[in-house]
């Protein structure tokens, strides 16, 4: 396996050529961890981030990241926030981020760092959204138009609002949140979830977590 690694310490440097030729002829691509709004401060409308998108959807790249790295494939970045335990208006921030996962917002160390709440008051700022919680020590494998694979040790929680009812627009900033009719899902490690009903030994998969699978396979569109 030939792996290197790739430091852009400015944004001058997200817009070397030697660079950008690496990441279009890269097979995978992966991001660490750290500060998601350094990195998206670095790369954001920059030959790397152009690359990036090209190699993703011409070529079919895989591209993942850990942490940070995770929280900026949304195309709606969870930035930063507070860990409510209960939903609260604006908890969190959300910005943009580079856009591989369109239809969801990315939230990780999931679990450990109990951040329901946080991941549930972002959706009742954009409910258009899914929210995916990912534990530590756990990966989401999403297999674009097909399905999605949990490996690792914890679970992926998926939270589908797009049909909830909320009362976000008549409360106050840091006032509890009222969200109601909202779909949550766990996966656990060594599940596969497709779109299709019954798909490898996958007979119970309600219909509504396969319509939350099929949004969240879908990619978004490439940015030039």
């Amino acid at each position: 396996m030939n792996c290197a690694p790739l430091e852009i310490r400015t944004p001058a440097e997200a817009n070397d050529p030697q660079l950008v030729n690496r990441l279009l002829n890269a097979d995978g691509i992966f991001m660490t961890g750290g500060d998601q709004r350094r990195l998206m401060g670095l790369i954001w409308e920059s030959e790397v981030a152009r690359a990036m998108h090209t190699a993703f959807h011409l070529r079919g790249c895989c591209i993942g990241g850990t942490s940070a790295g995770a929280a900026a494939l949304s195309r709606h970045m969870l930035a930063e926030g507070d860990t409510p335990r209960l939903p609260e208006k604006d908890a969190a921030i959300l910005d943009l981020g580079l856009g591989f996962v369109s239809t969801a917002i990315i939230d990780q160390h999931f679990s450990e760092r109990r951040r329901l709440g946080r991941l549930l008051s972002v959706l009742a700022q954009r409910p258009e959204m899914l929210g995916v919680g990912i534990d530590e020590d756990t990966a989401l494998v999403i297999e674009r138009g097909q399905s999605v694979e949990v490996i690792g040790k914890g679970a992926v929680t998926l939270i589908d609002g797009r049909r909830m009812s909320s009362n976000f627009e008549d409360v106050d900033s840091n006032e509890r949140l009222e969200m109601l009719g909202v779909n949550l899902h766990l996966l656990p490690a060594g599940k596969r979830y497709g779109v299709i009903a019954g798909e490898r030994g996958q007979p119970r998969t309600p219909a509504s977590l396969r319509e939350a699978i099929g949004v969240l396979v879908t990619p978004g569109p490439i940015r030039g």
